[in-house]
């Protein structure tokens, strides 16, 4: 069998486990402001889906998945760094004064 090797892409992303949770969270988090900051300024009326269901159900699905791109994970890391990044995304909704 041919021993393991970390694809190319996925070396951008550490393989320890606070490392990547910071670097996932911020990641997510940011991607979040931002579609957040542009729902807010271009689907004025309508901007309550996106901003209070989609966001950050997307953001729980998107920050494990960047967690275990470094190294296999366990369940409780992939929560802590869901709620992590779910924080991340409400503080800096309050920092940036959106919405």
């Amino acid at each position: 069998m041919y021993p393991y090797t970390r694809p190319v892409w996925a070396r951008l992303f550490p393989e320890t486990w606070w490392a990547s949770m910071l670097t996932s969270a911020l990641l997510s988090a940011g991607l979040g402001v931002l579609v957040i900051f542009l729902s807010t300024r271009t689907l004025d009326p309508q901007y309550g889906l996106a901003l209070f269901c989609a966001t950050p159900v997307l953001l729980s699905i998107a920050a494990p998945l960047l967690h275990g791109i470094g190294a296999p994970r366990s369940f409780l890391q992939c929560l802590a760094v869901s709620m992590l990044c779910q924080l991340t995304l409400f503080l800096g909704m309050l920092v940036f004064g959106i919405e």
